[in-house]
């Protein structure tokens, strides 16, 4: 049987989080992403906090100002929905724009993670969550830092010098995301000495 369209106004089931269904946040007139409500679908002692938001609604304008405007104020929704879901108890938060199909997919979600989402939402118990914010003083500093540490990245860019920049171009992709992705790990770890 075919899949039914998608028009532009088929609604998803957002899922901000997993809560204890005894620690259900009091969500009076609170608005999620793109602008609907917030509400509770519960599975035994769980909770997902959802709201039914359009298809349309979660997809960025193309031109880049007002794309950039757009996913500031969905992640600022995503996020204060999840600082409310706080305030009785522990959340498992979801990653921004997790959508389910329909409700029935979000309780098969829970009922088939139930183990995982209770340990989690134990674990989390009583913690408190902690913004830090760090800069580089010396940026060119961490970039020699992890010059020296991989030296093999070093070689592969002295190998493409002599190359021309047209046989280069995806090779030297592939280096800068390499030597981004070291530098990432290098900061993520710095961050969380700062943070232990």
């Amino acid at each position: 049987m075919p899949t039914p369209a998608v028009t532009e106004r088929t609604r998803v089931s957002y899922l901000y989080g997993v809560v204890h269904s005894h620690q259900r946040p009091n969500f009076k007139d609170v608005v999620g992403v793109g602008g609907g409500r917030v509400s509770f679908l519960e599975a035994g002692m769980l909770t997902a906090v959802v709201g039914a938001v359009a298809a349309a609604d979660l997809t960025p304008p193309e031109d880049e100002e007002h794309g950039a405007a757009w996913l500031e104020a969905a992640v600022r929704a995503h996020e204060y929905v999840l600082e409310r879901c706080l305030e009785p108890g522990p959340v498992v938060p979801m990653r921004f724009a997790t959508t389910l199909r329909e409700e029935k997919d979000v309780r098969a979600l829970l009922q088939g993670r139930a183990a995982e989402f209770v340990t989690s939402l134990e674990r989390l118990a009583g913690a408190r969550e902690w913004g830090v914010k760090g800069s580089l003083r010396d940026p060119a500093a961490l970039a020699r830092h992890i010059r020296e540490i991989r030296g093999d990245l070093v070689v592969k860019e002295r190998e493409l010098d002599g190359r021309s920049s047209g046989a280069s171009y995806f090779t030297r992709k592939r280096l800068d995301q390499e030597f981004a992705r070291v530098t990432t790990w290098w900061l993520n770890r710095f961050a969380s000495l700062m943070t232990d």
